[in-house]
């Protein structure tokens, strides 16, 4: 994903309240990696914020 919109700035996840739930800024981070084992089962919506103000949204479905 980051080689198509340039570097990664930071990323986020929010649950299905809109909630803030996880925040990280990127710093030259190729591979990034978020542990998701603590959340709990259920619907999450992931922001990721690049450099060039490009955002890209996610869902992810925890079963």
């Amino acid at each position: 994903m980051s080689a198509l919109a340039g570097k990664v700035k930071s990323i986020e996840f929010y649950n299905a309240l809109s909630q803030r739930i996880y925040y990280e800024n990127i710093f030259n981070i190729s591979d990034i990696k978020v542990n998701v084992s603590t959340f709990r089962k259920g619907i999450y919506f992931i922001k990721v914020n690049f450099e060039s103000t490009k955002v890209v949204s996610s869902k992810l479905i925890l079963n």
